[in-house]
Order: structure tokens, then sequence, then C-alpha cells
């Protein structure tokens, strides 16, 4: 039996956020956002 790739294409366009900050960093803008708050957005949006 012949198993399946998981990627069929050598190369596949991914979502991907490498970096970003928080509120926890010290030139975060908006200090109102948590990082709950970012976590349901990044899940919501798949990532």
């Amino acid at each position: 039996m012949k198993m399946k790739k998981q990627f069929e294409k050598g190369a596949e366009w991914r979502k991907w956020d490498l970096h970003f900050h928080t509120p926890s960093s010290y030139d975060y803008e908006n200090k109102s956002v948590t990082n709950q708050n970012i976590i349901d957005e990044l899940s919501k949006n798949d990532i």
C-alpha cells in the first residue's frame, strides 16, 4: 500500500507568522489587547 505524502507539491504557500509583538513588548502600542485576544484571533484565522 502506497502512503500518501503529506505535501503533494514541493513548495506550497503556508500561513506563517514567525514573529509578532504582544502587550508584554515594550513597543506594543495598544496595551488594552490581551495575550488571549491575540491567541483567539490567530486561532480564528487558522494560524
